[in-house]
């Protein structure tokens, strides 16, 4: 009995507390970031469904603009466009080699033409809607501070018309 009362007893105690503090780490972490939501609103001016979303860094203000960007804490994530491989000099069908960030997070829209993304560091981001490469698109920009939720309204537009590349 003398051995369980002085080590078991004290380690059960110890175990109980340091479970007690877990859940408040977890709430401390979630204090530091914030969230953004939204509405993907098609061509026609209702919310559209199933577009995809993606959380990016906004491109940095070129110098001598109005100041400087306001970065989120995390470095940002850059990878080729899709085809290249490390070593290539250009993409494939010529180009300038332009790299493109990776987005920081995905999400889709869902029926209503409403997306969540939680867990998002503070600082500005830009928030693209729809298909990069083709098709209607959109975007926003967002301001997130710790705690808070900000809201966006992405409107998706037609594709510009790009002149066909000379040969």
């Amino acid at each position: 009995m003398n051995y369980v009362s002085r080590l078991v007893i004290p380690s059960l105690v110890i175990i109980a507390g340091l479970s007690l503090l877990a859940p408040a780490r977890a709430d401390d972490e979630k204090a530091k970031t914030g969230s953004i939501t939204g509405t993907v609103m098609g061509l026609d001016g209702k919310p559209a469904a199933d577009i995809t979303v993606r959380l990016m860094q906004p491109p940095a203000r070129r110098p001598g603009g109005p100041g400087p960007a306001t970065r989120p804490a995390a470095e940002p994530n850059i990878r080729p466009p899709e085809g290249n491989e490390p070593g290539d000099k250009a993409p494939p069908g010529g180009g300038g080699g332009r790299q493109m960030p990776a987005p920081i997070k995905t999400t889709k829209s869902d029926a209503e033409g409403k997306f969540t993304m939680d867990d998002v560091a503070p600082g500005e981001y830009l928030v693209l809607a729809g298909e990069m490469r083709s098709g209607p698109r959109g975007r926003a920009r967002a301001t997130v501070k710790a705690g808070e939720t900000a809201t966006v309204e992405i409107k998706l537009m037609p594709p510009r018309e790009r002149p066909a590349p000379k040969q």
